[in-house]
């Protein structure tokens, strides 16, 4: 029961996180012309969001970032692409995933 809890966990981390890089993938793209690297990933112990680059403003980068994952707007359209490509990378438990996507979407 516990390897199950974790999987759903982790399927809700990884939809979560393609959410976030969907949502500041115009203002990512900037930041990667101008030589930034940034992701959000998710794994056992939760997500991670990594950024690097050489300049000054990389702090302004991961506060955009967090700010995107704490303000997360989802759009319809584009959570349905997701949480297909989400649910086809081994996820076995969409029923759980859609309550996840309900629970974001009701916030």
């Amino acid at each position: 029961m516990v390897r199950n809890n974790c999987k759903e966990v982790l399927t809700s981390c990884r939809l979560y996180a393609e959410l976030v890089k969907d949502n500041v993938t115009d203002y990512a793209y900037d930041a990667e012309l101008a030589g930034f690297k940034y992701d959000v990933s998710a794994h056992q112990l939760g997500l991670s969001v990594n950024v690097a680059g050489h300049n000054d403003k990389l702090d302004v980068l991961l506060q955009r970032l967090l700010e995107k994952a704490r303000d997360l707007e989802i759009k319809p359209d584009r959570l349905e692409v997701i949480k297909e490509d989400v649910s086809n990378h081994g996820s076995s438990s969409l029923f759980r995933l859609s309550l996840f996507i309900n629970l974001l979407q009701t916030k």
